[in-house]
């Protein structure tokens, strides 16, 4: 709660979603759509506008799916292309694409496993050199609940971050 931190992160967010899902046979669906978004980072000093913008509009387009497989699996995706523009740095304007999977094994009663993957863009507002970080990653976990109150989950996930730098010098990971 430091002012530098205020200026750099107090923000504020609206947006809309627009989408159509078909709701298939059991768990299962089908949903395709589009998402506005508006940041306003209203805090900021015009050093920091010159350097790292106050302002964006993210709009996507995605499609979703999720399938039940059978009684026991369950798999999702959704899969977007995410378009940032900028207000008063639009060289900095780009397109990336978004990425979430899951998979979900009911392996009996109390025991669960679970696989998902990831590929997430968004802005680094903390270094001005950075046009947008994409994490690329997985987690596997198991969940055994031996009553309805308790549950026990173990899990390991592997998620790489790779720094998109605006100066044209080479990634950072």
């Amino acid at each position: 709660d430091q002012d530098i931190n205020r200026t750099l992160y107090n923000r504020k967010d609206q947006g809309w979603q627009l989408s159509a899902r078909y709701a298939g046979f059991g768990r299962s669906f089908a949903q395709a759509g589009l998402r506005h978004t508006e940041a306003d980072y209203y805090s900021r000093t015009p050093d920091l506008v010159a350097t790292i913008d106050d302002r964006f509009t993210d709009n996507e387009a995605f499609v979703a799916a999720r399938w039940d497989y059978s009684p026991k699996t369950l798999l999702q995706a959704r899969v977007g292309l995410l378009k940032r523009s900028y207000v008063h740095l639009g060289d900095r304007d780009t397109n990336l694409f978004t990425f979430a999977g899951r998979a979900t094994w009911d392996y009996s009663p109390k025991t669960r496993l679970d696989l998902q993957l990831w590929r997430r863009p968004y802005a680094y507002d903390d270094d001005p050199t950075v046009l947008y970080s994409i994490q690329t990653g997985g987690l596997a976990s198991v969940t055994w609940r031996p009553t309805v109150k308790t549950a026990f989950q173990l899990g390991a996930e592997l998620t790489r971050q790779r720094n998109t730098a605006f100066t044209g010098g080479n990634d950072q990971t």
